[in-house]
């Protein structure tokens, strides 16, 4: 791996929202998340949503019971930034925040390379976000 990270930004920055946006579908579609939280001139060779299931939550009040939970929205996108680095990127939203995770590598050939991509991809696709319990 060349370089990865995880960036926080308040959800509200990127899009005003009276409320606070708690799902990454509330930001928009994949190509619209994709132009407001990827850097100018990258090029999206691909992109997926994933849904996470969220456990249901006993809250010990017997009038209330037990809370079924919405899914977790993540948006993946494998990019092309203009400074030739290829990275696999993951995007969710926790608590009005969202969180970005990037592993990138430099463009290249052979067998390291294919393993530099897969581990690239496995770290994205790691990537989960869960409300406490």
């Amino acid at each position: 791996i060349e370089r990865d990270s995880v960036i926080q930004q308040q959800a509200s920055k990127l899009k005003q929202s009276l409320t606070t946006i708690t799902d990454l579908k509330q930001l928009g579609s994949l190509q619209e998340v994709s132009k407001l939280v990827l850097p100018p001139g990258t090029i999206v060779d691909s992109a997926a949503t994933r849904s996470i299931p969220v456990p249901s939550k006993d809250t010990g009040i017997s009038a209330v019971g037990v809370i079924e939970r919405d899914p977790v929205t993540i948006y993946r996108y494998s990019v092309r930034l203009s400074n030739g680095v290829r990275s696999e990127v993951a995007v969710g939203i926790l608590l009005g925040r969202v969180l970005i995770l990037g592993a990138g590598y430099e463009e290249g050939s052979g067998g390291v390379q294919q393993q530099k991509i897969l581990v690239c991809k496995a770290i994205a696709d790691s990537f989960k976000i869960l409300p406490k319990a």
